[in-house]
């Protein structure tokens, strides 16, 4: 599963969905990325 963090941007009425760890170098990482960007929509 995904885990994803808020945070405020650098306004303080603005927000960003981010990976909560790195993607690493592999390409099962990779499969990750499409997944973990649905979430944060």
């Amino acid at each position: 599963a995904c885990r994803i963090t808020w945070h405020s941007d650098k306004c303080d009425f603005v927000i960003e969905g981010i990976p909560f760890q790195s993607y690493g170098f592999s390409s099962s990482c990779l499969n990750t990325v499409e997944a973990n960007m649905r979430l944060r929509r």
